[in-house]
């Protein structure tokens, strides 16, 4: 074990709040319309230049360690803004250093951060219940697209294909993203199907940018029984080995740890590359579930209940004859949440028709539901979006903001969208209130209150405006009178698509909380020591 250096108190926090300023610095620049670009020196010594908040915070990394501390209170807020949400990076990054500074200088003062963190709390649950009162349900395309274009840094291309995937998929559509083989964005919907369980165990990853496994081609097993034993599957594996597939899916409603141990073991040895994934659903809706699979990857169910266990195709004479039991699609990617199966070529039609002829012999609502459900699965279809680019960090750094994109507009779609340009915060201060608890609870109250302001703050630095001018005019003004700040125009902002999701508002909020009050809470830092060369 490495040497460790103990720093306490007051001097540990101000080289930790250096680190938070510096990051949120950066990142709050590309803040909007009028926000800066950012260079940033890649590792090979290749400059690239950035306006995306999310990439300028994935970027930076601070040589103090307790700077570095700083800054990763930043990026918790912001990525976790972002992966739930498709934006809010830098409002989030702001919103925290805002909240950082203000509840050291209370804490400094003598003021309780335990007590504190009770009233910060409080005023975000009433903020959160404020925002959704103003928020608005979409459904145009239009404004889908508005909400893409903010998400995505203006990029014209990237909104439209987002909001026309979106339009054509639904609320409840699955979109995956893919590599192009040309410059450029690419759309289309394929045959496929989601399954709402990902990978059983994060050995099987083989795409460790993104945590996820991907898997061309490959041979997949669906087995309505639970698997206990390596002895169970090997001879099964061994077949389809010997078949010619290399990368094999098993889908089973439980694997036991041995199970999974003895497929990670082959994999390690390059023997294959596998991975498990739960089967969907429960009891009778997990086994029509894994019959509508079998349907969609022209093969048959392995299941007792049918007749056919894993020892009667362990006894099978060639690997030619296990070829039936054997789902084929051209690609899986299966992540922690879910798994995407896409270019499965079954013929669904005469399923669905059974199914239709089920619904209408029920009574059972909650039935009835579930068996439209599998319908849905089943006829849905897939969108692919290929994001292509000239070089691998242009390409990947334009499927982050496709993927940014789609995520933000279904959030918009989920939760609504409220006025944006910081003016749905603005309006909502004056919305909440409270009751003095003690001097504590109240200034932490007071604190998260006071952060609604700084969104709007930092939009009207970065266009050269007065911050207190423009408050004081939307203050005189209804709800979604606003100012945009890309035609420097006061006007109402629903009409002109000057919008942000909701989710965003409350969770870019919600995360700066957060990441605040665990700060706020300490009050010693370890560190390793370099280790001398």
């Amino acid at each position: 074990m490495s040497s460790k250096t103990i720093h306490f108190g007051q001097d540990a926090i101000q080289k930790i709040l250096e680190g938070i300023n510096i990051t949120a610095d950066a990142v709050k620049s590309t803040l909007g319309p009028k926000g800066q670009n950012v260079f940033i020196e890649e590792d090979e010594g290749r400059m690239i230049v950035t306006k995306d908040g999310v990439t300028v915070a994935r970027n930076i990394s601070l040589e103090d360690k307790l700077m570095d501390i700083g800054a990763q209170i930043v990026k918790d807020a912001s990525d976790r803004t972002n992966k739930e949400a498709g934006d809010g990076t830098t409002t989030a990054a702001l919103l925290t250093q805002f909240l950082a500074n203000e509840g050291v200088r209370y804490k400094l003062s003598g003021f309780s951060g335990i007590e504190m963190m009770a009233g910060m709390e409080c005023a975000l649950e009433q903020i959160e219940v404020e925002l959704k009162k103003l928020a608005k349900l979409i459904s145009t395309f239009e404004e889908k697209k508005a909400i893409a274009l903010i998400s995505c840094n203006g990029d014209e291309q990237i909104a439209s294909t987002v909001a026309e995937v979106l339009n054509e998929t639904g609320e409840d559509g699955v979109v995956s993203i893919e590599k192009g083989d040309k410059p450029g964005i690419n759309k289309e919907v394929v045959k496929g199907i989601q399954i709402e369980n990902g990978y059983m165990h994060p050995l099987f990853i083989n795409d460790f940018e993104k945590n996820r496994v991907v898997l061309e081609d490959p041979a997949i097993l669906l087995i309505a029984d639970d698997i206990q034993t390596p002895s169970e599957i090997s001879s099964v594996i061994e077949k389809v080995l010997k078949s010619g597939k290399k990368q094999i899916v098993i889908i089973s409603p439980e694997v036991s740890i041995d199970v999974l141990g003895f497929l990670i073991a082959n994999r390690n040895k390059g023997v294959l590359q596998a991975v498990v994934v739960q089967a969907p659903s429960f009891g009778d809706y997990m086994k029509r579930e894994m019959e509508d699979l079998a349907v969609v990857l022209e093969c048959e169910l392995i299941s007792r209940e049918h007749g056919t266990s894993l020892l009667d195709l362990s006894q099978l004479d060639s690997s030619h004859d296990i070829n039936r039991f054997v789902g084929k699609c051209k690609r899986l990617v299966s992540t922690m949440n879910n798994t995407i199966i896409t270019g499965a070529a079954g013929n669904v039609e005469s399923q669905v028709e059974l199914i239709k002829k089920q619904i209408d012999g029920m009574d059972d609502l909650f039935a009835k539901e579930k068996m439209k459900g599998r319908i849905g699965k089943l006829t849905g279809g897939i969108a692919v979006i290929k994001v292509g680019g000239d070089t691998v960090k242009e390409q990947k750094e334009k499927q982050y903001r496709v993927e940014d994109a789609i995520m933000a507009t279904k959030a918009a779609i989920e939760e609504g969208i409220v006025a944006g340009g910081g003016s749905s915060l603005l309006d909502v201060y004056d919305r909440i209130n409270h009751e003095s608890v003690n001097k504590d609870w109240d200034a932490g109250f007071e604190l998260v209150k006071k952060s609604l302001f700084e969104p709007i703050k930092q939009l009207c630095k970065l266009s050269g405006l007065s911050s207190e001018t423009m408050i004081e005019k939307l203050s005189e003004n209804e709800y979604g009178f606003g100012y945009n700040f890309r035609t420097n125009k006061y006007e109402n902002l629903f009409e002109t698509q000057v919008i942000d999701p909701l989710k965003v508002a409350r969770l870019s909020l919600r995360y700066a909380v957060s990441a605040t009050k665990l700060f706020l809470s300490n009050n010693v830092v370890i560190v390793n020591n370099k280790e001398k060369v």
